[in-house]
């Protein structure tokens, strides 16, 4: 493939995944011909990483980065890579590792366990599986530091491995938070975030619905979701989805939310509930009056007038496969 081409399909897979350029640019020339830029997980993989986010998609603090500080992803069919923000986000990143908490309550991620350090990263496994994941942008120190914090780390709890092995093979939904999470940056690019945050609801056996409160500061007057919505849905670098319910309430005066349900396509179970609450006027000198810093962080990040929107990729591949 021409080399302005894996350019410019570099340019638009980092929309999704919020990679660096060059790595993401080796990642792309590396893969087998035809192989998808963010590929599909394997089972085992989805599993582990519907665990993932259901750990990190409620945050005790906030971070400059929505979701526990995640700055960028980095995917494989058996394998993710997450990227925080920094050390100070340690403590997000440390909660995956299952612990006993108040009563013997097993909080984390069933079976994971620490599988060394390599490179910067820290390596994490689950027992008795392939799944894999590996943790970047946070020290050694700073990871061990969170996780002496947090308390009893489980050795091996009653009945664990028997709880890991079903929840890997649980597949239901898995593909669909699996695949948000592979491309949990583009949520930013709606507007500047102020607060996101997710929580599972059960539509019956393994059919699952996340549903996504996305508070945010819009960029302009028109719906944000529209681009967003054809960016999570493209046939290259999206997933399977479609609009099963809008209420969209831009135009109405005194509401600031539009509520989306998407639903597959190819029949898989699953369903994501959109929230696109707007928070503006008073709402924004709020924020900014409690946590200053914070709020001028993200100003710069994603608040400027300028910023270009990261749900317009389709933009940056169009003719790409055109002769």
């Amino acid at each position: 493939m021409p080399t302005s081409v894996i350019a410019r399909l570099a340019r638009s897979t980092a929309c999704f995944t919020g990679e660096s350029h060059e790595p993401l640019l080796q990642r792309l020339q590396a893969a087998p011909f035809g192989a998808a830029p963010i590929p599909e997980a394997t089972l085992e993989q989805a599993c582990l990483e519907r665990e993932v986010f259901s750990v990190v998609a409620w945050p005790k603090h906030i971070a400059l980065h929505p979701w526990a500080g995640i700055q960028s992803v980095i995917p494989a069919p058996e394998h993710l890579s997450v990227v925080f923000e920094g050390d100070h986000v340690a403590s997000h990143a440390a909660v995956l590792l299952p612990r006993v908490v108040k009563y013997k309550e097993v909080r984390g991620v069933p079976g994971l366990r620490v599988d060394g350090w390599s490179a910067g990263a820290l390596n994490l496994r689950v027992l008795g599986s392939s799944a894999a994941l590996s943790v970047k942008g946070i020290s050694a120190s700073a990871w061990q530091e969170a996780v002496d914090l947090l308390g009893a780390a489980v050795e091996e709890a009653d009945g664990e491995r028997r709880a890991t092995r079903g929840a890997l093979r649980a597949g239901g939904s898995a593909w669909l938070t699996s695949g948000v999470l592979r491309r949990l940056p583009l949520f930013t690019s709606i507007g500047m975030p102020v607060y996101f945050t997710s929580w599972p609801s059960n539509l019956g056996v393994e059919h699952e619905r996340w549903c996504f409160d996305l508070d945010h500061r819009p960029r302009g007057t028109d719906c944000e979701h529209h681009a967003f919505l054809k960016a999570l849905s493209d046939g290259e670098f999206g997933l399977p989805l479609k609009p099963v319910h809008v209420a969209c309430h831009v135009d109405k005066l005194g509401h600031g939310s539009c509520w989306i349900d998407l639903g597959s396509t190819d029949g898989r179970p699953g369903r994501l509930n959109l929230r696109f609450n707007r928070q503006d006027g008073k709402a924004m000198e709020r924020w900014s009056r409690h946590f200053p810093a914070f709020t001028q962080a993200r100003e710069r990040l994603w608040g400027a007038a300028d910023h270009e929107p990261l749900a317009a990729p389709h933009r940056a591949h169009d003719g790409l496969l055109s002769p």
